[in-house]
């Protein structure tokens, strides 16, 4: 199967993307409701991630119906978007590609019919 360099890149982007711009940041329980996802840890060691998650009542509810008393977590990690890693990431990808393309640049105009412009 023949994938394309675009796909090649966008899939390395994504990559990097996924990878380097997210991390997790311990809150407290009355913080949840500022984040979107949010990682808990129990206390019997057990993790789950929770999406859209809210305080009701002695438990912590998310999106979907599972709930987890507050008296079962040992930690709470808010998900953020980490600038400084993205910005190297992206600044990284940008270069490689700028690198590759004065490659590719020069191969193509060090042809056999152009051979009087190579060293």
């Amino acid at each position: 199967m023949y994938r394309s360099r675009l796909v090649s890149l966008a899939l390395a982007c994504l990559f990097v993307w996924v990878t380097a711009c997210y991390n997790y940041t311990p809150i407290g329980p009355g913080e949840v409701g500022y984040y979107g996802k949010v990682r808990v840890w129990t206390i019997d060691g057990e993790r789950e991630v929770i999406s859209d998650p809210r305080v009701e009542a002695d438990s912590l509810k998310g999106k979907d119906a599972s709930a987890i008393s507050l008296f079962q977590v040992a930690e709470i990690e808010g998900m953020n978007l980490n600038t400084e890693q993205t910005v190297i990431a992206v600044g990284t990808i940008v270069a490689a590609a700028v690198a590759v393309g004065f490659i590719v640049a020069n191969l193509v105009s060090c042809s056999p019919t152009n051979d009087f412009m190579c060293p």
